[in-house]
Order: C-alpha cells, then structure tokens, then sequence
C-alpha cells in the first residue's frame, strides 16, 4: 500500500511537473508555431531521413535496400488486408491517399481498364530524399525500396506491379 502511495504521489508530482515545464518553455523559449503546411513539410523531410538512413543502416549490415522495401511492404501488407479482391482501382485510390501526403508529388491517371490501371507519378518524396543521397545511400536504393515495398503489398492483394521510370516521373501499372 504505501508503495503505490508513493507511486502516485510521484505520477502527481511528474505531470505536474511536465505541466509547469511546458508552459514555462513556451513563454521562455518563444517556441515556433508552424502552420499546418510547415507541419507536413517537416513530417515528410524527417519520413524521408527515416527512409534513407534505413537503407543506409540494412546495407551497412549485409542487407539491401530492395529487402528492406519486401519487409516493410510485408509488414504493411497486413493493414491492406481488407481490400484484397477489391482489384487494381481501389488499390490506386488507396494509393493515392499516400502520394497526396508528399505536397509536391505529381499523379496523373494514364489509363483505366477493368483489369488495370496505370499512372504516371513523380518519385515519392523525392524532393525530400534528395537531402540524405549519398555514397551510401542513392536514388537507386531508394527507388529499389520503394518498388519492393509497394510490389510486395499488391502482390499480398492478389495484384501485379510494374514500374517504368521516366524523365519526369514513374509510370505505374497494376494489373489483376
């Protein structure tokens, strides 16, 4: 009894100390507001380091930037579960979803047929990524990443993925 007494004086005495100390830093250090813009500006720079230094980090052990993308597409593979039979449209659309997250992605529809649909569509994040390309870490690893991943969750929906890469873009086809 008297230790959880004491576990929640000390829980009281931490929020309101966490309390205290927001509001004294906001009035003491004038902290920033960002407009909504700058927020997503920021969450997609800091996505983008996350995704290069990612790679960087697989490859230093042995692995490959193609891996990584089959890993984390089947990882997320499972939150697509609930489209797989819905074919190649509401997979686009649901695609589409996460490009209109980058605000300087371009995505143009080049087709649509019963059993597929192509686009055409810049690099994801790519005006972003350009900060962490290095001798470890290049544009093809990134895109190898990235056309894994996204080929390992249509694939999970019973889905076909084909990319093509432009001078002003990525076209994409995904095909029942």
């Amino acid at each position: 009894m008297k230790k959880f007494i004491a576990t929640l004086i000390a829980l009281t005495f931490l929020i309101c100390g966490i309390n205290y100390a927001q509001d004294k830093s906001d009035n003491e250090l004038n902290l920033p507001s960002m407009t909504p813009e700058q927020k997503m500006d920021r969450l997609m720079l800091n996505t983008a380091g996350m995704i290069a230094n990612s790679i960087g980090y697989i490859k230093s052990v042995g692995g490959s930037a193609a891996g990584l993308g089959e890993y984390v597409g089947n990882v997320f593979s499972e939150g697509w579960s609930s489209l797989k039979g819905s074919g190649p449209k509401v997979f686009v659309e649901t695609m589409y979803k996460n490009y209109q997250s980058d605000p300087d992605n371009k995505f143009e529809v080049v087709g649509v047929t019963d059993n597929s649909v192509t686009y055409k569509t810049s690099r994801f994040l790519g005006s972003k990524m350009m900060y962490y390309l290095n001798d470890k870490v290049t544009q093809q690893d990134i895109d190898d990443c990235y056309e894994k991943l996204i080929e390992t969750i249509a694939n999970s929906l019973g889905l076909q993925y084909t990319q093509k890469f432009e001078s002003d873009g990525v076209v994409i086809t995904i095909s029942k």
